[in-house]
């Protein structure tokens, strides 16, 4: 038979006597409930039970206990031992027993509520509440993980990154526009780079877009590079720069500037090789005509033209080599009227540019004298040698001839007139 007022051993809540489990936890109860206490010389049994009274305390000395006995020395089995205090409704632990709910489980009582931080309380007894601590434990963690990471971690993230590839490209040519080095289509930008990846292909870049034309090469074990970049059609003519990447996407940051010029300028080859606009050199050719009023076909003629290169005037860029000098020079020959001498003083005028050649000889004096004495001088000025050619190879070039009509005044009386003339000419420098 359970005490009047038996609580269960577990959670401590009050039983009704005779019950056969806990209706508050269903901890199931023997006809008489176990203890340890006893049976174990180390753990003495507990004091006999006192019913609760209305002071927790329990009664003052010298006053009469709940069963009418003394504190010191009541009725017979009810000898009262002072105990440590304990709250109205809170149970005393012995060793076996039970502990309390504690914070996150589940309420001790029916219908009590959770006071605070997750702990219940009986009903009619309230609990203090629970301060709440500022969650700045997690912060200093992190600041603390921070200044570990920089003191003790952080060489080895420097490391790290201080240890990528970190490349870069130095570009050269055979051209210079000013300082920079230039290039046409056909030449070459000569590039060399360090600090790659190993044995990774690299981009070059042109205006960071990978450049006209230009094949990958890949990097050598040490991260070093050589290429030849030949300038196409698709380099558009002006200023540029040029970086390059490997395939792990590291970049050169520092970029190299170029420049593209028009063929042949800057001292870059012609078209088709032809020699560069400020080069010096000659051609020989050869003029093929007709006359242009009969058709008829006209003795064919040589001579040569001397082509200097820039910063040479244009008056003075295209000549011929032998005649075009301001001075006096007289040849002879026969027609249908008789022997003769003629005299002219010639200059020139011409350019080349771009593997074009123009030259234009003029007659400034023009003047015959036959063997009769008849004397015929020409309208001049008039246009003597006309010449349009172009390279087609690196040494070979061609194009067209014409000469003007030649009005004469002659001192017997009537007039002369040569035809015009028109033909062709093929050349080849040297």
């Amino acid at each position: 038979m359970n005490p009047v007022d038996q609580r269960c051993p577990r959670c401590q809540y009050p039983v009704a006597p005779g019950a056969s489990s806990c209706p508050n936890c269903g901890l199931a109860f023997s006809a008489t409930p176990p203890s340890p206490y006893g049976t174990d010389p180390l753990m003495p049994p507990p004091p006999p039970y006192s019913p609760p009274s209305s002071n927790p305390y329990g009664p003052p000395p010298g006053t009469s206990s709940a069963y009418g006995g003394s504190s010191y020395g009541g009725s017979p089995g009810y000898d009262y031992t002072p105990q440590p205090p304990s709250y109205s409704g809170s149970p005393s632990y012995y060793p076996g027993s039970q502990p309390p709910s504690f914070p996150n489980s589940a309420p001790a009582y029916p219908g009590s509520q959770p006071q605070g931080g997750g702990v219940f309380a009986p009903p009619g007894l309230a609990q203090p509440p629970v301060q709440q601590k500022k969650g700045n434990g997690l912060k200093i963690g992190l600041i603390i993980l921070a200044v570990l990471i920089v003191l003790g971690g952080g060489g080895g993230v420097a490391a790290y990154f201080l240890t990528r590839p970190k490349p870069v490209i130095t570009v050269t040519s055979d051209y210079k526009v000013g300082s920079t080095f230039a290039g046409s289509t056909s030449t070459v930008f000569h590039v060399t780079g360090q600090k790659f990846s190993g044995g990774s292909a690299i981009t070059f870049l042109l205006d960071d877009k990978p450049a006209p034309d230009s094949q990958t090469v890949v990097s050598n074990s040490d991260g070093s590079v050589r290429a030849d970049l030949t300038v196409g059609d698709g380099w558009t003519i002006g200023q540029h720069h040029l970086t390059a990447k490997d395939a792990n996407n590291y970049t050169t940051q520092a970029s190299e500037p170029l420049v593209v010029v028009s063929q042949g300028e800057a001292g870059t080859p012609g078209p088709k090789g032809s020699p560069t606009d400020s080069g010096t050199f000659n051609v020989k050719l050869k003029v093929t005509r007709h006359d242009v009023a009969t058709g008829d076909q006209l003795d064919p003629f040589n001579f040569s033209l001397a082509i200097q290169g820039q910063p040479a005037t244009a008056d003075q860029q295209v000549c011929n080599i032998d005649r075009d000098d301001g001075q006096s020079h007289s040849f002879t020959g026969t027609d249908n009227i008789g022997p003769y001498t003629e005299t002219y003083v010639w200059k020139c005028t011409g350019s080349y540019k771009g593997g074009k050649l123009s030259y234009t000889e003029t007659a400034t004096s023009d003047k015959l004298v036959y063997a009769s004495g008849r004397t015929c001088t020409g309208q001049t000025p008039y246009t003597f040698t006309k010449l349009d050619g172009a390279f087609t190879a690196a040494t070979a070039i061609n194009g067209n001839y014409s000469g003007d009509q030649i009005e004469y005044t002659c001192n017997t009386g009537g007039n002369l007139h040569v035809d015009a003339e028109q033909g062709t000419w093929t050349g080849s420098s040297s």
